[in-house]
């Protein structure tokens, strides 16, 4: 396996619906690393898939949701799901950006 260096300048964020996209940064089959920015009021809705997850607030602020609770959560502050569990977010300022950390990558991400 080769190392892989990435410049995320030169990778376009895709519109996954008006206020929410995001960019793959890289992956190889048993990780996945991806940043999503979201405008205010914006909401990932609450899901589930056989991926863990965990996710890091880079900017801004977020409610989240992990299985039954829900928290404010800020720049600096992250989250852990384990697969299958329900979670989402709701976006609290304009502009809050979330690193997502996957394990094994998501294919259906590459299709979109």
């Amino acid at each position: 396996m080769a190392d892989r260096l990435i410049k995320s300048k030169g990778i376009p964020f895709q519109e996954l619906k008006p206020g929410v996209s995001r960019r793959i940064l890289g992956y190889i089959d048993q990780l996945m690393l991806v940043e999503m920015r979201f405008k205010k009021g914006t909401i990932g809705e609450p899901h589930g898939h056989p991926h863990a997850q965990t996710g890091y607030v880079l900017q801004g602020s977020f409610e989240v949701q992990t299985g039954e609770k829900k928290e404010i959560l800020r720049e600096g502050d992250c989250y852990l799901v384990e697969p299958q569990v329900i979670h989402g977010v709701v976006c609290l300022e304009d502009d809050s950006r979330l690193l997502d950390v996957f394990t094994p990558k998501r294919e259906d991400f590459l299709k979109y």
